[in-house]
């Protein structure tokens, strides 16, 4: 079989034609990798295919083909911040009413006998996360940026126009805010206000 074409339909193509023929993870010698997206009917695993020679093509896992060569250490995004609040409840309302967030899942805090827990919100596909955290040993006190830890909280949204957008949504649900402002020097603006523990949230936006 020649694997020679080059868009993505032909190699899928090529891919399930070969896989009635695959024994197990292999990798030629010199094999020029293609990824291929789907999934073998023998080891339900991802695979990945290698294009070799008029004779055939060979597959391997993703898996296999990934311990083959080096991983490299890198960060995809921020999946969450968490964010200890003195009133759990209060503050899970005020970040679903005044951001939009959704109400995901409770957990108790992981490795720790203390007691306290977290209330989980995001985006609804969850590429976004805001854990308010409840801790027992709280002692009510207000949020200081000047202490070691959280100075402030900045999200982006896409344009100018949304960052207006937002300070009607805050006036209102009756947030005070700086309304929108430029950063010198850069090309964005910025939009801050407070959550109910005196944590600075800001919104900021590109020009285009």
């Amino acid at each position: 079989m020649n694997c020679s074409v080059r868009t993505q339909a032909g190699y899928e193509a090529c891919a399930r034609a070969a896989i009635p023929r695959l024994r197990g993870p292999t990798v030629r010698t010199g094999g020029v990798l293609h990824q291929v997206r789907g999934f073998s009917p023998d080891v339900h695993a991802p695979y990945v295919a290698f294009i070799d020679s008029p004779e055939g093509i060979a597959m391997t896992t993703a898996e296999a083909a990934s311990a083959a060569q080096p991983v490299r250490a890198a960060l995809a995004g921020i999946q969450h911040v968490g964010l200890t609040v003195t009133d759990v409840e209060a503050s899970a309302a005020w970040y679903q009413r005044v951001l939009g967030l959704r109400r995901q899942f409770d957990e108790p805090h992981h490795r720790s006998d203390k007691g306290g827990y977290s209330i989980v919100l995001g985006t609804d596909d969850m590429a976004f996360n805001v854990g308010l955290d409840h801790h027992p040993g709280n002692g009510g006190e207000g949020f200081d940026p000047v202490r070691t830890g959280l100075d402030h909280l900045c999200l982006q949204v896409a344009s100018l126009d949304q960052l207006h957008a937002w300070t009607a949504r805050l006036d209102a649900e009756g947030v005070a805010h700086s309304g929108v402002y430029p950063m010198e020097g850069m090309p964005i603006s910025l939009l801050t206000f407070r959550d109910p523990d005196g944590i600075q949230l800001e919104l900021i936006a590109f020009h285009s």
